[in-house]
């Protein structure tokens, strides 16, 4: 049964694949749209609507042009108003992640899967990660059951391998799932940290369901719109690393895309945890490097010398 009713990030995914598929290929049925999306004609036509009502209300420009009188008679037909932007939308990482979710989903289906334009536009979102990355059996699996979980208001537990490799049980209250630079994220509430934590599901070994409701703590939580939120015990990182380093940059939530200069790359990312850092560093071998803050900087010069200390007492 098609989708009647859909979310404001559904929606906003939605209106924009509308937007792609119509100036790629021309008009389109309402029905057949509905069908390709597996949405309601109804969920179809809010959805140009929204279109219709995108207005730069700064300078009272409307970027696509909606055939209204078409859409009544059931073909949804768009025409660029503003044939440009001069200066892109200031999007928050919640909407960030919203497109990156859109554009994966395009990015699996004909004739989008062999699309130059949209590999730029997944590049630019930092959705560039293989499928295996963004997509696996134990993820899948993982989906389904959070999707599940959020629907229902139930807790589930589980088994969680952190940037440290410290192995922990977790009873978490699911409340969002975002997709970011390539990777899903869980964002819900800890009860083991009695806060508002994001998971990586590539790092969850086992997940499963319960039947407690989630907690008191979780329905009153206020989710930033950010994929990851603001701690206090997270700090900004500056990194310098060669092209063959860049998968350092899917490890961490990323402050602003990052950089290629001069034939290295530069970015800046958060994290909790110097010493989960320093391990991640290590593994390129001299290929990644950071460049601020000094702590950081410090936190893995120290863990270089610890290892380099036990390979000579082992030899």
């Amino acid at each position: 049964m098609p989708k009647q009713e859909l979310g404001a990030e559904e929606q906003f995914n939605l209106a924009l694949s509308i937007v792609g598929l119509v100036l790629r290929e021309g008009p389109h049925d309402v029905v057949e749209l509905a069908r390709y999306f597996q949405v309601s004609e109804a969920a179809i036509k809010k959805a140009v609507l929204t279109i219709a009502n995108s207005e730069d209300m700064t300078r009272f420009e409307t970027h696509f042009y909606v055939d209204e009188e078409a859409l009544e008679d059931g073909e949804v037909a768009l025409n660029l108003g503003v044939g440009r932007l001069d200066t892109p939308p200031k999007l928050s990482g919640k909407q960030a992640a919203a497109i990156a979710a859109g554009l994966e989903y395009l990015s699996a289906v004909k004739p989008f899967s062999e699309s130059e334009e949209l590999s730029e536009l997944r590049r630019l979102f930092g959705s560039t990660a293989k499928t295996s990355q963004v997509s696996s059996p134990s993820v899948d699996l993982s989906l389904d059951a959070v999707q599940k979980a959020i629907v229902s208001e139930l807790q589930v537990e589980i088994d969680y391998l952190n940037q440290l490799g410290e192995r922990s049980l977790r009873a978490v209250d699911p409340l969002r799932l975002d997709l970011w630079q390539g990777r899903y994220y869980l964002r819900g509430w800890c009860h083991k940290n009695q806060d508002l934590r994001a998971f990586r599901l590539d790092r969850v070994i086992e997940i499963k369901a319960t039947n407690k409701s989630i907690s008191s703590n979780a329905r009153n939580a206020k989710l930033p719109d950010d994929s990851f939120g603001e701690s206090e015990t997270e700090q900004v990182v500056k990194l310098e690393v060669e092209k063959t380093a860049t998968e350092i940059f899917w490890n961490f939530p990323l402050v602003s895309q990052a950089q290629e200069r001069d034939g290295v790359v530069v970015g800046e990312i958060r994290v909790g945890s110097f010493a989960a850092l320093a391990r991640h560093i290590a593994k390129f071998g001299g290929r990644a490097r950071v460049l601020a803050p000094v702590e950081a900087k410090n936190a893995v010069a120290q863990f270089a010398k610890r290892t380099l200390n036990l390979e000579t007492a082992e030899d």
